[in-house]
């Protein structure tokens, strides 16, 4: 019996759901039209060697291959059949995807600007940026410098990192590559590599007048040299990794304080200048593992300076640390001799005061050059749980030594002082020669020689190294076993 509909039933009909189902899988499969990106491929433009063999200007389109200037996505080839320039003359801003040229061709820029994408660029040849003028590298553009080439940046040469890489190709040859600063070079980001590690030389030299501006950069060429009189200021170096030896006067150490890590920072000849206090510290926000501080030039420390030692210290055969009377060094590290088979004294010389507490003063091998340390007339050497082991130590006749300037010292090298200092040396450690300076003993002054050091006295000897006279009223004492 058939049921009766109520009220508002809804009849299903079957054939009428399939089509809505059918309509919704249409819909959702139904194409659609997606922009894409655009691309443009890259084309090579070469320079016209049939009517300008050797060289000409850069913004004269027949000078290039086909009549056209190289733009933004272009690579540009200048390979020059015989030695010439070509010259950027215009004001304007010249772009290039990428940059090639030849040994025959000098680049130069007298006007404007060239910027060089991301596309990779060989310097066959030298590149002169002129004053006032601009050379740009994008991010993860990849720049290398021939052998024997270099960029003179007397404008501005400007990398934008990250990922820009600049290569100097290296072998076994005698080749001088790199940049060299006389204006402004600012980079972020960007590697500076190169090929092998071999005898030819990659620096970057910042010559008077130019600056590098460098953040979270690699370093990794021969070496960096940053001139006295550089325009450098702070904050010029920040985050960077120094994978090479540094050269700079040491009024620019403050400014590298902020960088990750350092190899060898040599120092050139110069002063720490009166009121001035330098500090010669363990730099390096990542590590300090490699650091090292090395003497290359005579350093002196003017009246009214301070030099702060706590790092390790190299001091290059012939030169010296000089501290000058009112001035002060304070060592708290290792300070190392460089030694071998020559003739060439180095060390430090004491015109004022230098402190040491727990201290070493050693040296790369025991040659024939001459390690010392001579504090001089009127100079003082206070030191505390200190090593001496270079070629000697000396106190000249009125040198300011006090009572309790010297306590548990190793002296592991020979003194040479006068007779009125002996008492002053007991408490020590040990000792070798203690050789006593021409001189004499004033009426009423007693002298005892008799065995010192606190740990050992079985290499101590004293020596008299020359005439020693003793005035009427004196008195020497010489206790057995001395």
């Amino acid at each position: 019996m058939s049921r009766p509909l109520s009220f508002g039933t809804k009849v299903k009909d079957p054939r009428r759901t399939a089509r809505l189902k059918e309509w919704r899988r249409n819909v959702g499969l139904r194409p659609i039209l997606e922009g894409l990106e655009d691309r443009c491929v890259p084309a090579t433009i070469t320079w016209n060697t049939t009517i300008a063999p050797s060289g000409g200007d850069w913004d004269t389109a027949n000078n290039w291959v086909g009549g056209a200037v190289p733009t933004i996505n272009d690579v540009a080839i200048i390979g020059l059949t015989s030695a010439g320039t070509v010259t950027h003359n215009n004001s304007g801003t010249s772009s290039v995807l990428g940059l090639t040229t030849n040994g025959n061709t000098t680049l130069r820029l007298n006007a404007g600007a060239i910027a060089v994408g991301f596309g990779s660029t060989t310097l066959g040849g030298p590149v002169n940026i002129g004053g006032g003028t601009t050379v740009s590298f994008a991010s993860n553009s990849s720049v290398l410098i021939k052998q024997d080439q270099n960029i003179t940046v007397n404008g501005a040469l400007t990398i934008a990192g990250p990922g820009a890489s600049f290569v100097i190709e290296e072998s076994s040859g005698t080749n001088t590559a790199g940049i060299v600063v006389n204006g402004t070079l600012t980079a972020s980001g960007a590697s500076f590599t190169r090929t092998a590690n071999g005898t030819d030389v990659s620096r970057l030299l910042v010559n008077p007048g130019g600056r590098l501006i460098a953040t979270d950069c690699k370093f990794s060429w021969e070496y960096l040299s940053l001139a006295d009189g550089t325009a450098q200021v702070a904050g010029d170096l920040q985050a960077n990794g120094f994978d090479l030896p540094i050269y700079t006067p040491v009024s620019l150490i403050p400014m590298l304080g902020e960088n990750r890590r350092f190899m060898d920072i040599n120092l050139i000849e110069g002063f720490v200048t009166a009121g001035q206090t330098m500090n010669l510290s363990r730099i390096g926000t990542d590590t300090t593992a490699n650091l090292r501080y090395v003497i290359d030039g005579f350093l002196g420390i003017q009246a009214g300076a301070t030099l702060n030692v706590d790092a390790k210290v190299l001091i290059r055969q012939d030169q010296f640390i000089q501290v000058n009377r009112n001035a002060t060094m304070n060592v708290r590290a290792w300070i190392e001799a460089e030694e071998s088979s020559g003739t060439n004294p180095s060390g430090i010389d004491v015109y004022g005061v230098l402190t040491a507490t727990g201290a070493a003063f050693t040296r790369t091998a025991n040659g024939t050059d001459v390690s010392r340390l001579s504090v001089q007339p009127e100079g003082r050497l206070i030191a505390t749980n200190c090593t001496f082991a270079w070629e000697y130590v000396s106190f000249a006749n009125g040198s300011a030594q006090a009572a309790g300037d010297l306590q548990a010292n190793g002296f592991d090298a020979p003194i040479y002082a006068p007779a009125s200092l002996v008492p002053m040396l007991a408490a020590n450690r040990r000792f070798t020669d203690g050789n006593l300076i021409a001189g004499s003993l004033a009426s009423g002054e007693a002298l005892s020689l008799a065995p010192i050091g606190t740990d050992t006295t079985a290499n101590q000897r004293f020596v008299f190294d020359g005439d020693f006279g003793l005035l009427t009223g004196s008195s020497l004492a010489i206790a057995p076993n001395t």
